[in-house]
């Protein structure tokens, strides 16, 4: 019977890796010592006044070290092979880009079996180099994960020969690790900086994102001392209401533990169920094509690389039986064809900041061609199980199905949110729900066709004679590496913050209508009203803001039972 996690051949734990069945630390696998570690952050910091010349700098070593080592390689046995022609520099080369792709496999692998185990009964310790105490928690090590993957992806993908000699290594590479040919840490320096490579296009891309903003005082990320979550975003905020300090952020931890995950779960469950009912094209839905990506991982079990140019037919209908003939064959190609990766020119830098697009998530599978002689595809079960994981999450398909998804998302998440809105007077006799569209203050602004943004529902507490207007702005999925903090630095930071935009259409533009709208909702005159912006992800900001004369509270979903019956009751 195939799982996720039996469709790939394990490679933790044989050639001398360490087993990640005992243990989690995939810098093992490349050498990469607590040390190394320290030495990456503390080159980093150094060159943060400059990190767009420490990025090219980064490049150009990563080129001279590369060829450093097509020019000279060392073996597992320690013997080194020097390139004294063409053929072995090619044959080196190979070679190289070969155990480069071993290290992108073996980050999927965790990625695949993290993210299929179950989460309640897994322990499994993190042995990552720690700094002092920081807390390194399976979320944050799959995201580092991620990181690693897609630098180490978009560089080999830069680096590779797509030739015949890659393709044969490609072909043979579960023998040779079985022959215990491969050692990835001589290349430890290389690994470093691409590691290195990844964080900082995500420094350069979130600190060019203020400039997008309108930020005229711009900032600059820093450095944590962690290996698995290096980067600082705070100072980004320092000049927003919404700047969490460090009493801010110890409240936000433990608020965040009282998260609903029956709630995340549920709505997860419904995100499924509803890709069944979507269509991919004209013959299958969005379920039918990631049911199609798992039989295409499976098929790629027994050999890693096939010969495309003369046997085009009979792989498209191997797929075709091991779907037991669920998906016509013209289905199968299309969808298959769709996964290839073909050269394109681009350089690391392009496919890192375009990953969703351009990396292995979308195109697991590599073309190797001289477009006369010879024509090989090649892929392996977990880099198309990781892509098809990212895909789904992320909603990184087709444009045209995309928005059809992610429209559906956004309907089931307001569902959601609805039924836990409305469940509220059942559950606490001291508060009154109230759906805006029946009160005359909001319908009649819904008639005479107002602008601004009105609220999802309102809640009154009389113990505290408090009044929350409630307003969704809820996020599309995105595969962004720092796309929380993308999200927090857009609701937050520059000239006109989405922020003050909700402010100024809601709270502003009502201002002088609240004894109405008390009138209304037959309130206490002198009830308190305060805003409540609810978001669909946990963002690293004060969970309360004062503005002026206004409170506002930023709440994910998930947390809004604990929000209502906890923690609008302390100072």
């Amino acid at each position: 019977m195939w799982n996720n996690m039996t469709m790939y051949k394990k490679i933790s734990g044989t050639n001398d890796f360490l087993d990640n069945n005992q243990q989690l630390n995939y810098f093992d696998y490349f050498g990469i010592s607590g040390a190394d570690i320290n030495t990456m952050i503390v080159l980093m910091r150094a060159n943060l006044n400059n990190i767009s010349a420490f990025k090219n700098e980064l490049a150009e070593k990563i080129h001279f070290l590369f060829n450093s080592y097509v020019t000279k390689i060392q073996t597992k046995t320690g013997a080194v092979v020097k390139a004294v022609s063409n053929n072995a520099l090619e044959t080196n080369q190979a070679y190289v880009t070969t155990a480069l792709y071993l290290g992108i496999r073996l980050l999927a692998q965790e990625f695949v079996m993290l993210t299929n185990v179950d989460k309640v009964t897994y322990k499994t310790p993190i042995t990552v180099f720690k700094f002092n105490q920081e807390s390194h928690t399976y979320r944050a090590y799959l995201k580092s994960i991620r990181c690693f993957y897609e630098s180490l992806t978009a560089w080999t993908l830069q680096l590779l020969n797509f030739d015949k000699n890659t393709a044969s290594n490609f072909n043979f590479m579960d023998q040779m690790i079985a022959a215990r040919v491969f050692d990835l840490k001589p290349y430890k320096k290389l690994f470093m900086l691409i590691w290195m490579s990844g964080y900082v296009n995500q420094m350069i891309a979130a600190n060019e994102f203020q400039e997008h903003l309108g930020v005229e005082n711009k900032k600059t990320c820093t450095l944590n001392d962690d290996a698995l979550n290096p980067i600082n975003f705070d100072p980004l905020f320092e000049d927003s209401p919404g700047y969490a300090s460090a009493d801010d952020l110890a409240i936000l931890t433990r608020f965040r533990q009282w998260i609903d995950h029956s709630f995340i779960d549920n709505l997860k469950d419904n995100k499924t169920a509803a890709l069944a009912k979507i269509p991919y094209n004209d013959e299958i839905s969005v379920a039918d094509y990631f049911d199609l990506l798992k039989i295409i991982a499976i098929t790629f079990y027994d050999n890693s690389v096939f010969d495309f140019k003369n046997h085009q037919d009979d792989f498209i209908n191997l797929i075709f039986d091991r779907g037991k003939q669920k998906y016509s064959v013209q289905v199968i190609k299309k969808v298959f064809l769709e996964l290839v990766y073909l050269q394109q020119g681009l350089t690391s830098g392009e496919v890192f900041n375009n990953f969703a697009d351009f990396g292995s998530y979308k195109k697991p599978i590599l073309s190797f061609s001289d477009n006369l002689n010879y024509h090989y595809l090649c892929a392996f079960p977990e880099i198309i199980l990781m892509g098809s994981y990212c895909q789904k999450e992320f909603v990184l398909i087709a444009e045209n199905v995309k928005t059809n998804v992610l429209t559906q998302f956004q309907a089931l998440v307001r569902s959601s949110v609805d039924k836990v809105f409305y469940k509220i007077p059942k559950r606490f006799s001291n508060m009154t729900t109230y759906i805006p569209s029946t009160i005359p203050f909001f319908s009649n602004k819904y008639v005479e066709g107002e602008t601004g943004s009105f609220p999802s529902i309102i809640i009154y507490e009389k113990n505290l004679n408090k009044c929350l207007i409630i307003i969704e702005n809820f996020y599309q999925e995105s595969a962004r590496l720092w796309t929380d903090e993308k999200n927090a630095m857009n609701l937050l930071v520059g000239k006109n913050p989405k922020f003050m935009s909700i402010l100024n259409q809601t709270y502003y533009a009502w201002f002088k209508d609240f004894k109405k709208l008390r009138k209304s909702l037959k309130i206490p005159k002198d009830a308190e009203i305060e805003i409540v912006i609810a978001v669909n992800r946990s963002l690293k900001i004060k969970p309360k803001i004062t503005v002026e004369d206004c409170v506002v509270y930023i709440i994910d979903i998930a947390l809004i039972d604990h929000f209502l019956t906890n923690f609008i009751y302390k100072r």
